[in-house]
């Protein structure tokens, strides 16, 4: 959220958020892939990567499908999130984003629990 606010240190800010999002995705990868992935590249190369081909150290094959919060009106979560996914994908905008409350009837009525 700090880079949400408006601040000073807005560029600061946004890395901050790019790299949190880099490290937790990172590691739950690895976990998901049983330590198998290719951990261990830093924030400012692709996480995602949709070609096979440009897969390297630190990189994953995957399309990243991301939540953000649908609190307002106002698209100032979904414009934070897709500005630091797009920088950790490549191409940029193979993301899809899906709001927290569709999520979580997308998610209840997959496990059969509605």
């Amino acid at each position: 959220r700090l880079a949400m606010e408006k601040n000073e240190n807005n560029e600061l800010a946004s890395k901050a958020t790019r790299d949190i999002i880099y490290n937790a995705a990172g590691n739950a990868l690895d976990q998901i892939l049983g330590g198998a992935g290719r951990g261990g590249g830093n924030s400012n190369e692709p996480l995602f990567v949709l070609d096979s081909t440009m897969v390297t150290k630190g990189s994953y094959n995957v399309r990243p499908i991301c939540l953000y919060p649908n609190h307002h009106d106002e698209n100032q979560y979904l414009a934070c999130y897709r500005d630091a996914i797009n920088k950790m994908t490549s191409p940029a905008g193979i993301a899809s984003f899906v709001a927290e409350p569709i999520a979580a009837v997308t998610g209840a009525e997959h496990y059969n629990l509605l």
